[in-house]
């Protein structure tokens, strides 16, 4: 080999080594995989006019970057329902609630509530839901290291009835179970009640013990 194409090669070899070296390290050193998740479930009620009365998310989450984490909620689409409500929905483009920094490490679950000018004339709202790890919920489009969700929740009207479900059929005496009340419209749709005008009242007859019945709460008046 000539000392010319021999130096030709090892141009060749460097060359090589530096463009695999460039592929390599096309990742940022700096980059930090955030492994967050975020669901939900929805519930919200409109009058027979079509008025909103209000509803909430119920949002699970799992690695919130504790103490800088946060939630945001905004609207996506809708579906109208013009035989029922004779106007069309008017959608809200921009967000319509955030959480505080997310605080405590063992906090898994949250509600949002719904306000009821929401959900006026709409069928179904789908909602948004947005974990920012880096807590940047100023937007409705979410940041690349955002976890997010799509809830649609269906238009939900008066309760008709409710339905009673336990954890256990049966208790002795010191021993206690958790029942929930649900609240069902005409038909079928879980619900809500009015805080103002609604009430459940439980009777319950027992050898011995007590029951309450609580209704399920916020975490705090904004959800936050």
């Amino acid at each position: 080999m000539t000392s010319k194409s021999s130096f030709l090669k090892r141009i060749t070899q460097a060359a090589l080594i530096a463009m695999v070296g460039g592929f390599l390290s096309t990742a940022p050193a700096s980059a930090v995989a955030i492994e967050a998740t975020i669901s939900g479930t929805c519930v919200y009620r409109n009058n027979a006019a079509g008025t909103g009365q209000g509803g909430f998310l119920n949002i699970s989450f799992s690695k919130p970057n504790t103490a800088l984490g946060r939630i945001a909620m905004s609207e996506y689409t809708y579906e109208n329902d013009i035989a029922n409500y004779a106007t069309a929905h008017t959608a809200i483009t921009v967000l319509q609630r955030t959480t505080a920094v997310i605080g405590d490490s063992n906090t898994t679950t949250i509600a949002m509530p719904i306000n009821d000018t929401a959900t006026t004339n709409a069928k179904s709202v789908t909602f948004q839901v947005y974990l920012s790890p880096t807590g940047v919920v100023s937007s409705t489009t979410p940041g690349d290291e955002a976890a997010v969700a799509y809830v649609k929740c269906n238009a939900a009207g008066a309760p008709a009835s409710y339905s009673l479900s336990a954890t256990t059929a049966t208790k002795n005496q010191g021993e206690t179970a958790t029942f929930t009340v649900t609240p069902k419209d005409a038909a079928g749709n879980t619900t809500i009640l009015l805080m103002s005008s609604e009430t459940i009242t439980a009777e319950v007859s027992a050898t011995a013990g007590t029951a309450n019945l609580q209704a399920g709460k916020l975490n705090g008046s904004v959800g936050a």
